[in-house]
């Protein structure tokens, strides 16, 4: 008996707690009538602006001047004086602090990523551990997140309005497509390199290697990585390790067993 009497009370004390809370809070266009009655002024506003912000409710101690005050940094409106007596609310011209922290998709923090404000000069780097910070950014400015090998972002500032905490992003890898790069000319003209890995050597333009006096087929072959002289002669050739008697030499279609006739004159 005692312990569901216990739970009731427990159950009353929280419910009037939380009543207490939500009491706190009250419509800013209630809020306006009030203070307008307290402090003999007039706020000059459209409805639509402020009849949906939820405020919490000024201290009876409070002077107007730091209400006011409070109001511009707690909500995303603009409150002026225009004089002592007239007060203007507009959502123009308002500036606000915002923050984030950057992080890649495996949570990694992405230091050093611009974060711009669009159609202004006013930027930031993100720091070590992916975190940054702006002041009196415009409320309806745009703010482009870019970072080298991931995508850019875009995102509104109200977006990362630093009221109660640091929003955190997530910023996408990029997947980067290189262009097709031809070479058209490989060590001299004539030698053309294909996609299989073959070598071919047009002989009506090719070209003369340095250190050569003319175009020399089986002396410019050598400058081909894995192609070889082993004895230093001209004729004889190990490719990739073999040995000479292994390559197969055609002139003409003509299939040569001895590439060193006229000691080594069939070269040139």
């Amino acid at each position: 008996m005692n312990l569901t009497k216990s739970l009731k009370l427990f159950i009353f004390f929280t419910l009037c707690s939380v009543l207490a809370i939500a009491q706190e809070k009250q419509q800013l266009i209630n809020v306006i009538g009030v203070l307008e009655n307290r402090f003999e002024v007039k706020f000059s506003y459209a409805v639509k602006d402020v009849e949906a912000i939820m405020v919490h409710k000024p201290d009876e101690e409070d002077s107007l001047k730091s209400i006011i005050e409070n109001l511009n940094n707690t909500t995303l409106l603009n409150f002026k004086f225009l004089t002592e007596r007239y007060i203007t609310i507009s959502i123009i011209d308002k500036t606000i602090d915002i923050c984030g922290v950057l992080l890649s998709e495996d949570k990694i923090p992405l230091s050093g990523a611009s974060i711009v404000v669009n159609n202004t000069v006013k930027g930031a780097i993100s720091a070590g551990n992916g975190a940054f910070a702006m002041g009196d950014v415009p409320v309806n400015a745009t703010i482009t997140i870019s970072f080298l090998g991931f995508e850019n972002l875009s995102i509104r500032a109200l977006e990362l309005w630093k009221n109660e905490s640091c929003k955190t992003l997530i910023v996408e890898e990029k997947a980067e497509v290189l262009n097709q790069i031809l070479i058209t000319k490989f060590l001299t003209t004539g030698i053309q390199k294909r996609i299989d890995g073959s070598t071919i050597l047009n002989t009506e333009k090719f070209g003369i290697l340095p250190g050569l006096i003319e175009p020399d087929i089986l002396q410019s072959i050598q400058a081909l990585p894995g192609v070889e002289s082993v004895n230093e002669s001209i004729a004889n050739i190990n490719v990739r390790g073999g040995t000479n008697d292994q390559n197969l030499i055609v002139w003409d279609n003509i299939k040569m067993y001895h590439s060193g006739h006229f000691f080594g004159l069939i070269s040139a």
